[in-house]
């Protein structure tokens, strides 16, 4: 029997609503109930239709089917001048107090800078075409960072959509990709980040509210299934933490 969220083997189950849903590890079976009531859904797939999620309990009307924290949130790929911790564009930005990267105000700074201000504290470039550069490549960077601390927590994340073929590495200069990567010194990484920016584009989601102009990918929630007449809503709340009901 495979686990409620990926192919692996079941080894576990959750005590709370009977044999099933099975986890394949410590951390999956975590991520079936993070509170106090169990996730009421599991994964399937069909050669014909791909990866989906089904109920595996009845569904009440207005019922909350999933809250989610993401795993990454950060700029779009479209290369906007945006603050990189609250995502709002600024035509006239000011750089971080610590690295040269855009923020609102230098008050703005929070989580998900500092995954990668490190990283910056020498000079990127002084045109704006420089830091649309990083801009362009930072959420992706910010998703191998999150990666490296669930590995070094021997934390299992859920899999992504792959891209079929030669995927989207195309979409990325491989010179701009490159200065990027040797500025900040992560040239050794150039696969993680590469296929990083491919699993955002096929399962990240935009983040709008607010005038907001960014990425967050939130895991699970890419596993459910698109509809244009949809029986579910989705909100954002302030701290980019995702509900859907």
């Amino acid at each position: 029997m495979e686990c409620w969220v990926c192919p692996l083997p079941a080894i576990l189950h959750c005590i709370h609503c009977g044999p099933s849903p099975p986890a394949c590890s410590p951390s999956h079976l975590l991520l079936h109930r993070p509170t106090g009531s169990c996730r009421p859904f599991a994964l399937r797939q069909d050669e014909r239709v791909g990866r989906y999620l089904v109920a595996t309990m009845d569904i009440k009307a207005g019922e909350s089917v999933l809250y989610e924290e993401a795993l990454v949130v950060g700029p779009s790929r479209e290369r906007k001048l945006v603050c990189v911790e609250c995502l709002t564009p600024c035509p006239l930005p000011t750089s971080c107090p610590k690295c040269p990267l855009p923020l609102c105000s230098p008050a703005c700074g929070g989580s998900w800078h500092l995954l990668e201000c490190h990283k910056y504290r020498a000079s990127i470039g002084s045109s704006q075409e420089d830091t649309l550069a990083h801009l362009q490549l930072l959420t992706a960077l910010r998703l191998v960072a999150r990666r490296g601390e669930q590995a070094s927590k021997g934390e299992l994340g859920v899999s992504l959509c792959e891209v079929g073929g030669e995927g989207l590495s195309s979409a990325l200069d491989p010179e701009v990709l490159r200065k990027v990567l040797r500025e900040v010194g992560m040239e050794e990484q150039e696969q993680e980040v590469v296929a990083a920016h491919n699993h955002l584009f096929i399962n990240g989601k935009a983040i709008t509210e607010g005038g907001s102009v960014g990425t967050g990918l939130f895991p699970l929630y890419s596993l459910l299934n698109h509809s244009c007449l949809p029986n579910t809503l989705t909100l954002l709340d302030k701290g980019r933490s995702l509900e859907e009901g």
